[in-house]
């Protein structure tokens, strides 16, 4: 298996996003296998960006995890997070209805904008 190396448009994204964004946003999210091909969206794998939370950039995947996100120095649309249970990946909003999220530098999730605020 060899390692895929994360497109440079991930980190060059023009697009305009809303204050506090990725806040109160719901995404329907789907995996890269290791060719780099995205699998349908598993039910109920719903990552939530929390904007009512009493924990600052709360995230949270129906009961399957929760984590935090901060924002990348350098990087606008760019967010890393880190999960209760230490795992970390990075997500970088491509536009506000589309992220890809990389780990260890390879594809890892593609998210798709399904509402918002929560």
């Amino acid at each position: 298996m060899s390692e895929k190396p994360v497109p440079n448009f991930v980190q060059t994204s023009s697009a305009s996003f809303p204050p506090n964004f990725p806040a109160g946003t719901a995404w329907s999210v789907s995996a890269y296998d290791d060719n780099g091909t995205v699998s349908p969206p598993v039910a109920g794998n719903v990552w939530q960006f929390d904007a009512y939370s009493p924990v600052q950039n709360a995230m949270h995947a129906g009961s399957y995890w929760t984590g935090l996100y901060l924002f990348v120095p350098g990087i606008s649309n760019g967010i890393s997070c880190v999960l209760s249970n230490q795992d970390q990946f990075e997500v970088y909003f491509l536009t506000p209805t589309r992220f890809i999220a990389t780990k260890q530098n390879r594809l890892y999730r593609f998210g798709q904008y399904m509402g918002g605020p929560h």
